[in-house]
């Protein structure tokens, strides 16, 4: 699957990210960032990769 350009999101956005698809998440805010996953199909710890922070 090809990467997608990044996206800025702001409250009460609702992201979708296909199931397999890679996905990153950043607050580039003032504020803290609440972040809620809700996956199907159900998550695993194998599926999660760790990656190093992205480069500001």
């Amino acid at each position: 699957m090809a990467a997608a350009a990044p996206l800025e999101v702001g409250p009460e956005d609702v992201v979708v990210v296909p199931p397999g698809a890679s996905k990153r998440i950043r607050n580039v805010g003032a504020c803290d960032l609440d972040f809620l996953a809700v996956c199907t199909p159900r998550f695993t710890r194998d599926a999660h990769v760790d990656i190093d922070p992205e480069p500001m």
